[in-house]
């Protein structure tokens, strides 16, 4: 087997002859070829895996706080790890490592993921969970900048919404799948330890797949916009200040939506006397809305140039549905209403879209701008549970707690004035420089 080499990229002149002839489409080409969507769907699938590990906590926490006692605010810390940690290093994580090798950088981060994620199965105590959680979301978030740069390399500009659209549906899809599955299969192989392990063996073959078919494809135009980067990545966050804006809404989409995550199975079971193998499918059926929403927005960003309508109307949802989930005791409504406030969050692919479209961009720019999206989303999934944990231990009410949450997704309404219209993608490919 040979040894995996992990070197920052040289700056060289790129040579006409170092890639094939029909792979030299710059990014604003109209087609993307079929291999690149193939390692996008595997890079899809490694980095949702990971979202499984975080929001199949909710479900499993009742058990899990048999074998570990711990208070609500302590649960929350544990769900907030994910996000907290994205949020303060997102940036800085995207502009250094978007030098390296991104083929290279899933690889190695997602072996060490895995191995820290079987370790979590071990925990015997709050303090032992932590590191564990921790380690596997530090290996984890190394993944960030490489998707990134692939999606420059590998798929054309007009195919970035569409793109979007599939990695949230292939997100949403699993996400379902497995918060609906999470009891049962604990059930069936015997709690949640071995769920754990059991998920670290998936991500491990996951990462074999990766290894084995994803390959970099550097063409002249991506080589020339990158090595055009002579300073820091990082100045970007100054140059765009309307993703600020928008970034402070998609915060405010994530706290309640988070919060719902980790703790909707608890408060339907001790609530609303819901059993535990019933509120799993109930908490799947808001990722089961959101993976319908995301294909319907794949969609709109590529045919729809008034984008901000879909952007406001579908938000508007997010500050209505969850208001309704936590108030009615029906389980078919419930489902229903649990499924609508997924659905509200069909404007993400479309968010994600806008960082690929700055103008004068240059590809690691993209990645930073990419990565400050993913601060705020960090911030509001990180504090989602954190604040519910602290609020509920507060006031002695985990309804009261959700119900104040659920109301900041009217900033997510306001800020989404600020999207721009979708430009028109150019009807032929530009001519290359000689």
């Amino acid at each position: 087997m040979s040894k995996l080499k992990f070197t920052v990229t040289a700056k060289a002149s790129p040579s006409p002859l170092s890639v094939n002839p029909s792979e030299h489409a710059p990014f604003d080409a109209g087609t993307s070829p079929a291999k690149g969507w193939l390692i996008f769907g595997l890079l899809s699938s490694l980095t949702t895996f990971s979202s499984v590990v975080q929001f199949t906590f909710g479900v499993m926490l009742p058990e899990i706080r048999k074998d570990i006692p711990m208070s609500m605010t302590l649960v929350g810390l544990l769900a907030a790890i994910f996000s907290l940690f994205n949020a303060v290093l997102a940036v800085p994580i995207n502009s250094w490592f978007s030098r390296y090798n991104p083929v290279k950088l899933v690889a190695i981060s997602g072996v060490f993921a895995a191995v820290f994620l079987f370790l979590q199965g071990f925990a015997w105590n709050f303090a032992s969970l932590f590191v564990a959680r921790f380690v596997f979301v530090l290996f984890n978030a190394l993944k960030a900048p490489a998707r990134s740069l692939l999606l420059q390399q590998w798929l054309a500009r007009r195919d970035i919404g569409l793109a979007n659209a599939i990695g949230q549906v292939i997100h949403g899809g699993t996400q379902t799948v497995g918060l609906a599955l999470a009891s049962l299969v604990a059930l069936l192989i015997g709690g949640w330890r071995p769920t754990y392990m059991a998920m670290a063996v998936v991500m491990a073959i996951q990462v074999l797949a990766w290894s084995l078919v994803a390959r970099q494809r550097r063409t002249e135009h991506y080589d020339r916009q990158f090595f055009a980067q002579e300073k820091t990545p990082m100045r970007a966050v100054l140059r765009y200040p309307r993703m600020w804006f928008i970034g402070f809404g998609v915060l405010a989409a994530c706290l309640p939506w988070s919060a719902l995550l980790t703790f909707l199975p608890s408060f339907l079971v001790e609530s609303r006397g819901i059993s535990l193998t019933m509120a799993g499918p109930v908490t799947a059926l808001l990722y089961a809305g959101s993976t319908v929403g995301w294909a319907l927005a794949g969609v709109v960003d590529r045919w729809l140039p008034k984008r901000k309508l879909f952007v406001v109307s579908s938000s508007t949802v997010l500050v209505i549905a969850p208001l309704l989930l936590l108030n009615v005791t029906n389980i078919p409504l419930l489902m229903a209403l649990a499924f609508l406030n997924g659905l509200g969050w069909a404007f993400w692919p479309i968010v994600q879209t806008l960082p690929f479209h700055l103008p004068g961009a240059k590809p690691r720019e993209i990645a930073v701008m990419v990565a400050l999206l993913q601060a705020f989303t960090g911030i509001g999934f990180g504090l989602g549970p954190l604040l519910a944990g602290i609020l509920a231990d507060i006031a002695g009410s985990l309804w009261g707690a959700l119900m104040l949450l659920a109301v900041f997704p009217v900033l997510t309404v306001v800020s989404g004035l600020a999207i721009p219209d979708r430009s028109v993608a150019p009807s032929s490919p530009p001519k290359l420089a000689a």
